[in-house]
Formats: structure tokens, C-alpha cells, sequence
């Protein structure tokens, strides 16, 4: 026991003197938070500069180009007399699309033929080309029942059965779990645990190579500590950074109360996943440094591991619609598994029981960390 507690209080020694460690588990978590805020917390896609091409130059496409820009995610910020002036400015991200008003457009409308109106936008910018081309399609859907409307009106001498003969069937849409459809919410609960997991298994490697010179992990060196055995040594480092980390979830889970986020389900049973996350991901990080032996080779495997976390965890994309290399990277991820139970929890209210599938997904993971310990015994011989 004196000897446990000896290298307890050695260990905190060497956290507290180590600056990166103590910068990852400190300031890190603090520093990331904000800068997501800050990045993500205006919510909604709004301004997007875009230019217009008007070769019909009538009060039609100066009515519709007015309407372009009075949408809250568009901002008419360019003119052009045509379609070659406007490459350029699409190619320095200047401006994000442009739109042409075919000549004849007012015309055409009149009469009832059909007229296309191109635009055109960079489609690997994914949420602007997505942004851009749902306020174009309701731009189009308003202009089209308008001019319905118009006709309509004439025949009926009806507003009403003028707007119904127009605008026969309409929409009602109404988004669950996230009624404003904002990207903080669906960004920052996922970014935020993707950051933390790859904190925690950073440093439960940098603890491990920290001791290198004196604890006797280099090959042939005997442990100053002999009554300390392998299970205690790395258990005792795992722990104290799932308890750290573990804080960190709980002021990241305020936060997003703080943010509006709601969570109809238990906090205690969240905590639960995220315990297991952490200790699954301290296990990956203790498996790895046992054996590659080397601080920045374990470093890059850990990265290389769980560098892509967000991009497969199945909350931008669909898991269904994932390739095969992708399902399988999003399976071997312990962090996807917790935020699926996150959503079955935070967004659904579902209780321990309905969720208990979805944790004991996270339980292999755990295996991890005592494959490490046994890798620990038989190389480094600690105990």
C-alpha cells in the first residue's frame, strides 16, 4: 500500500510537470469548445454572396432576382453582363453561385412556355451547394405559384379558389429533435466527444512514454517500483484520465444545456456510454504504446485510428449508405457506438434498458486495455 500510494503521488508529480499533458487535459478542451462555438454559432447558413447574369433584363428577372436576395441564406452581391465574367469569381470563391436569366424570360412566362433558369454552383462546397439549391428551389416554387395565382385569378374571381387551383397540394414540414435546423446542434455533439476521445487516448500515450527513462520500459532496465505491478500501474494512469475527461463531459453536457440542446433521456445513463468510451479509448492507447514501443509511432497509429471519427460517425452521412471500408471503419469506432446512444438517449428519451444494445457495443472495446496490460507483462516484465 506505501508503495501504491508512493506511486500515485508520483504520478501526479509527473502530470503536474509535464505541460503537455497538463495542457491536453486543462486548456485543450476549453480552447476547442470555444473555437467550435465561435465557428458554428451563428446556426444557419445565412449571406452567401452569389452573382446574377440578367439577359433578359425585365421586371420579371428584376423581381426574381430581388426575391434571391431577400432570402436569408443568399445575398445578391455581383452583376454581370455574362457568363465568362462570373467564372472567375466562382473560381476565387468570391461569389458562390451565379444565376442567368435567359433572354425572353417575361415573355415566355406570359405565354406559358417553359423556360429553364441555370445556375450554377460549386457542388464540393457540400452544405452552400445544398443551402443554395433548396433557396433556389423555393424561389422557383414561389415565382410558379404566383403566376398560377395570377392566371387563376382572372378565371375564378376567387382568392381562394385561385390560391387552391394553384397550389393544390401543399406541404407541411416539421422537423423532430432539432426544430430549427440548426448546424451547432447537430455539429458540436458530435465534433466535441470526437475531440475529447482523441485527447484521452493522447494522453494515457504520453503518460506511458513519459516513464520511459526511469521505470523501466526500454528492454533490459528493472522497474524502480517492484511491488507496483503492470495492472496497477497502467489502471492506476487510465483511470485518473477517464476521471479528468470524465469532468470534461460533464461540463461539455452543460454547455449544450446552456445552448438549448434538450436531453429527454438520463444524464446518468449518457454518462454510462461515455464511461465506457473513455476507457475503451484509454485501452486502445495502452494496447498501441505496448506494441509499437515507441511514443510517436503510437501517437500516429492513434491518430490514423481516430483522426476520421466524425467523418464516420454516421452523423453527416448515413451509415445505410456507406461504402463497405466505411461501415467497417465506423464499426471498429467505440465513439460512433456512443453517439448513436447519444441520439437514442439526448433525442429519443429512450431508458437504460432500450439503450443497453447500444452500450454493450462499446463493451468490446474495453478488451483493449487488458490486452495491453498482458502485452505489458510478458515484454516489459513490470511485476
Amino acid at each position: 500500500m506505501k508503495n501504491f500510494i508512493h506511486f500515485f503521488k508520483r504520478e501526479l508529480n509527473g502530470f503536474i510537470n509535464d505541460r503537455f499533458s497538463l495542457f491536453l487535459c486543462t486548456l485543450a478542451p476549453l480552447l476547442i469548445g470555444l473555437f467550435m462555438w465561435g465557428v458554428f454559432n451563428q446556426s444557419f447558413v445565412r449571406n452567401m454572396p452569389i452573382g446574377i447574369v440578367d439577359l433578359d433584363k425585365s421586371p420579371l428577372s428584376r423581381e426574381l432576382a430581388q426575391n434571391l436576395d431577400a432570402i436569408p441564406a443568399l445575398s445578391v452581391s455581383r452583376n454581370y453582363e455574362s457568363l465568362e465574367q462570373a467564372k472567375a469569381d466562382i473560381s476565387s470563391v468570391k461569389i458562390y453561385a451565379v444565376v442567368v436569366f435567359p433572354k425572353g424570360l417575361e415573355m415566355h412566362s406570359k405565354k406559358g412556355v417553359i423556360t429553364e433558369i441555370p445556375i450554377y454552383y460549386n457542388a464540393q462546397l457540400i452544405l452552400i451547394a445544398k443551402a443554395i439549391e433548396a433557396s433556389f428551389k423555393q424561389l422557383i416554387l414561389t415565382s410558379n405559384v404566383k403566376a398560377k395565382l395570377a392566371k387563376n385569378l382572372i378565371h375564378t374571381y376567387n382568392l381562394n379558389a385561385a390560391i387552391a387551383k394553384s397550389s393544390p397540394i401543399l406541404s407541411q414540414i416539421t422537423p423532430l429533435y432539432n426544430i430549427n435546423n440548426s448546424y451547432l446542434q447537430f455539429l458540436l455533439t458530435g465534433i466535441l466527444p470526437c475531440s475529447l476521445i482523441m485527447l484521452m487516448i493522447t494522453c494515457v500515450i504520453n503518460a506511458l512514454a513519459r516513464d520511459e527513462q526511469d521505470v523501466g520500459f526500454i528492454k533490459g532496465k528493472k522497474s524502480q517500483m517492484p511491488e507496483v505491478g503492470a495492472r496497477v500501474y497502467i489502471l492506476t494512469k487510465v483511470f485518473a484520465y477517464v476521471a479528468i475527461f470524465s469532468l470534461w463531459w460533464a461540463v461539455m453536457m452543460m454547455f449544450f444545456a446552456s445552448l438549448g440542446f434538450e436531453c429527454r433521456g438520463s444524464y446518468a445513463t449518457l454518462y454510462c456510454g461515455m464511461f465506457l468510451t473513455l476507457l475503451a479509448y484509454g485501452g486502445v492507447g495502452v494496447f498501441a504504446y505496448a506494441v509499437l514501443r515507441d511514443h510517436t509511432r503510437a501517437l500516429s497509429a492513434a491518430a490514423i485510428y481516430c483522426a476520421p471519427s466524425f467523418a464516420f460517425a454516421g452523423l453527416t452521412f448515413p451509415v445505410n449508405s456507406m461504402g463497405a471500408f466505411a461501415s467497417f471503419w465506423h464499426s471498429i469506432l467505440p465513439i460512433s457506438h456512443y453517439l448513436k446512444l447519444y441520439v437514442q438517449v439526448a433525442n429519443y428519451g429512450l431508458d437504460f434498458a432500450s439503450v443497453a444494445r447500444t452500450m454493450c457495443e462499446i463493451l468490446p472495446f474495453v478488451l483493449f486495455l487488458a490486452f495491453g496490460i498482458i502485452v505489458y507483462r510478458k515484454r516489459e516484465h513490470i511485476d
